[in-house]
């Protein structure tokens, strides 16, 4: 059990150190495709190779993110927030 636990702090240890390698990110760019299906969007490289390909291979493509409301507000203050949807933010804030 010793040695297990000596493998695991080691394997940790140098996780850790690998990390500590990595450059800072400096930027983070966040594009939002709104109200098309992912796979008309991404699904042919040779309508727009750009999207398709290109920059999902110089960074990080959510393919499993999903919508937390209908409409658009609500999805935008969970995205930039992590905030749940209210009532008000679920109908775009409309006017009393």
């Amino acid at each position: 059990m010793a040695a297990l636990l000596a493998v695991l702090l080691c394997a940790a240890a140098g996780a850790s150190s690998a990390q500590a390698r990595l450059p800072r990110v400096r930027h983070i760019f966040v594009i939002v495709l709104e109200n098309q299906s992912y796979a008309k969007t991404f699904g042919n490289p040779a309508a727009d190779p750009y999207l398709a390909e290109t920059l999902p291979s110089q960074g990080a493509l959510l393919e499993n993110y999903y919508a937390t409301a209908h409409e658009s507000n609500a999805n935008y203050i969970a995205m930039v927030a992590g905030q749940p949807p209210t009532t008000a933010s679920k109908e775009d804030c409309p006017d009393p």
